[in-house]
């Protein structure tokens, strides 16, 4: 399909990002930042369809506190209208992730599927404009 497709996860959401990826059509283009503590977590993403795959690394910084998924995203460019994103990790993390998604990028509700897989102890209580 044309569906450009943006998948993003931090260690709690990879097994779910690597079910959706072997679940992708052969053609189907996606783009995946994962967020792991360093190299040594790296692990085959296993698909038909063809996924970019930047690995981000937290050198240190505890999990929930990097920006280095948030920065990853809100570095792209604004992608065409047919554009799906996936993604599961720390609460917070995918809030920042789904406003700027919706509102920078302009994404529908149904094409933004981000879940909150676990709360960093720090992280503030979502709030009902959070799912705009």
């Amino acid at each position: 399909s044309d569906t450009e497709l943006l998948l993003i996860a931090d260690d709690t959401g990879l097994p779910a990002l690597c079910a959706v990826a072997e679940s992708l059509a052969p053609g189907q283009r996606a783009r995946a930042f994962i967020e792991v503590a360093d190299e040594r977590e790296h692990q085959p993403i296993s698909s038909e369809a063809t996924i970019e795959t930047t690995w981000l690394h937290r050198d240190g910084t505890p999990p929930g506190l990097s920006p280095a998924l948030v920065d990853a995203v809100l570095s792209l460019p604004t992608p065409s209208s047919a554009t799906y994103v996936w993604g599961g990790g720390e609460s917070r993390i995918m809030t920042r992730i789904r406003k700027h998604v919706r509102r920078e990028w302009g994404l529908a509700r149904e094409q933004v599927d981000l879940t909150p897989y676990w709360r960093h102890k720090d992280s503030p209580v979502p709030t009902p404009e959070d799912d705009e």
